[in-house]
């Protein structure tokens, strides 16, 4: 058999039908990636007897630990708001708002009220790129918290500018971090070619992920990264390696990056966050092979940023004290399909530390991403929300 040569791998992936049933990937599938990292694990239990009858060790042989890591840029697809790695992120937000509202400005608009032509297809809950002015073809992001009547929508945070009469409003693709719909995934890792001209290939199947968002600094492309479980996996030396086709999108910089404190613009860094999905699994003792299913995704979202004490917007860290919740929001790009944001509607800051910026003192703040109503989630209630347009 030939080498199989790291550098070769190609990693295909597929929202599935069925929970844990392999649903095959195939070219137009191809994830662009960096840092792929198959974990290949199997255990070995001991034959260990218990006090009781009918209490076992594992499965001899049980794959408790099969999954992939991985990282990914984050961009949308350069012609409409559905990016490649759309169906990861539907997995692990478990919700997804298409974004199909499309209109212009109309006359009376302020920083948090839009009169828009028509707000057919606009929903709550979305975020939305409303144009800076009526030529400029640059946009700033804000969430639709409520769609009160036909001509106007109500935004959050407030805008840093006044929508003037003819400008556009595109609402983005929205994925929601709410308890329901977190479709599993199946994974194909291809290596170079085998002997014989067969392509070997390691598959994941019943995939859940963790999901972390790095955006380290102006200039430097923020990065997705992915950790998924897997409820098993197979290798195969037959299979047929497909030609895959990607997005040709560039992604956009930190550089055109705005982020929000409570609705005031400051010079923040180093922005990480977490979605910090814990996967529930549960062992099927009836299998021959010992598969750990993964029914449940629970989510504890936080993160951190640093902000350097002399940046005049101070003020907004100064007073935000343990316990109080404000919002937050960070956008990266400024064009219509080549726009991302996040919005966090009530962060509640945990700690603030003296941090370092190559010997600059910073201060460094983590939040954690809290849910508006736990058992009640809403729309505008999920914890984190992640848009493209």
């Amino acid at each position: 058999m030939a080498d199989l040569i790291w550098r070769n791998a190609l990693l295909l992936g597929k929202k599935e039908t069925t929970e844990g049933t392999a649903n095959a990937p195939g070219a137009g599938d191809a994830i662009l990636c960096t840092g792929l990292q198959p974990t290949l694990q199997r255990d070995f239990h001991e034959r260990t007897y218990h006090g009781g009858f009918g209490t076992r060790a594992g499965v001899i042989g049980a794959q408790t630990g099969a999954g992939l890591s991985f990282q990914t840029e984050i961009k949308g697809n350069g012609s409409n708001n559905t990016p490649e790695i759309d169906e990861l992120l539907e997995s692990v937000f478990g919700q997804v708002a298409s974004g199909t509202g499309d209109t212009t400005v109309g006359n009376g608009s302020t920083t948090t009220s839009v009169v828009v032509a028509s707000s057919t297809n606009f929903t709550a809950g979305n975020l939305v790129m409303i144009e800076t002015s009526s030529t400029s073809d640059e946009y700033e992001v804000a969430m639709i918290t409520d769609v009160p009547n036909g001509t106007t929508l109500t935004v959050s945070p407030a805008l840093s500018f006044t929508p003037a009469n003819g400008a556009a409003v595109k609402e983005m693709r929205t994925y929601q971090l709410l308890y329901s719909g977190h479709p599993s995934m199946t994974f194909d890792v291809f290596y170079s070619v085998a002997g014989g001209g067969a392509d070997q290939y390691d598959r994941f199947v019943g995939c859940h992920g963790n999901l972390s968002f790095a955006s380290p600094g102006a200039g430097q492309v923020p990065m997705l990264t992915w950790d998924w479980q897997a409820w098993n996996w197979t290798q195969a030396t037959n299979g047929t390696r497909p030609t895959p086709t990607y997005d040709t999108a560039t992604p956009q910089s930190a550089l055109g990056s705005k982020f929000k404190v409570d609705g005031t613009l400051v010079d923040v860094f180093d922005v990480n966050w977490s979605l910090n999905n814990e996967i529930a699994r549960k062992l099927s003792q009836n299998s021959t092979l010992g598969v750990y299913g993964t029914p449940i995704v629970n989510h504890k979202p936080s993160g951190s940023f640093k902000i350097h004490p002399a940046h005049t917007s101070i003020a907004q860290f100064t007073g935000w004290t343990a316990g109080t919740e404000v919002s937050l929001i960070q956008q990266l790009g400024k064009s219509l399909n080549g726009t991302v944001a996040w919005y966090c509607p009530k962060a509640q800051r945990s700690s603030v530390g003296r941090g370092d910026d190559n010997g600059v003192q910073a201060l460094e703040i983590n939040f954690n991403a809290n849910m508006q109503d736990d058992g009640l989630a809403t729309a505008v209630d999920a914890a984190i929300y992640l848009a493209v347009g």
